[in-house]
């Protein structure tokens, strides 16, 4: 009886599954993100960016162009985090885990909102930067490719959630509203 309990313990769970995969797929979105937006919260580039960080080392031992990027990498992460601070000091309100201002894409004159930028035009920056950056390094510009991914899947997760604590906000309400009526009777 008690391994059994241990095993159903150690089970591997689809929401497992969907946290590493939001956990990669936001390691690739914060490796371009710290270029694209501004005002990040607090803890926003916490693990995912160090994360980051190693895999462009890892992948700049097999091509030295990701040895600069993650120069870059780093040099952006520093100027974000004491941007960060600044705003924090200066009374800024931000959420602890704000994944930043699309910056750039609100840039574009045609762009009006900040879901619009985050979703659509975030990786359609990705995608574009990754084909012009083809010619210099095909490996690096196939990487910003898919970082451009990484945007759309982070973001499509978390809709998903997003949803689902709506709908469990909803269900609560309903439930008050039940345990309110029956404890009137």
């Amino acid at each position: 009886m008690q391994q059994d309990q241990n095993n159903q313990q150690r089970a591997f769970t689809n929401a497992d599954a969907l946290g590493i995969v939001f956990f990669a797929a936001n390691v690739l979105a914060t490796s371009v993100a710290v270029f694209l937006r501004r005002g990040f919260g607090r803890e926003a580039l916490g693990w995912n960016s160090l994360v980051a960080f190693f895999l462009l080392l890892f992948l700049g031992a097999a091509d030295p162009a990701f040895g600069y990027f993650a120069i870059a990498f780093t040099f952006a992460q520093v100027f974000r985090r004491v941007e960060t601070f600044r705003l924090l000091r200066g009374g800024a309100v931000l959420h602890s885990q704000y994944a930043g201002f699309p910056y750039w894409a609100m840039k574009l004159p045609f762009v009006k909102s900040e879901k619009v930028a985050r979703e659509a035009i975030e990786p359609l920056i990705c995608l574009v930067v990754g084909v012009l950056l083809c010619p210099l390094s095909e490996n690096i510009g196939g990487y910003v490719m898919l970082c451009g991914v990484g945007f759309i899947v982070r973001y499509c997760i978390e809709e998903l959630v997003m949803r689902k604590r709506v709908e469990r906000m909803h269900d609560a309400r309903i439930e008050h509203e039940w345990y309110s009526n029956q404890m009137r009777r």
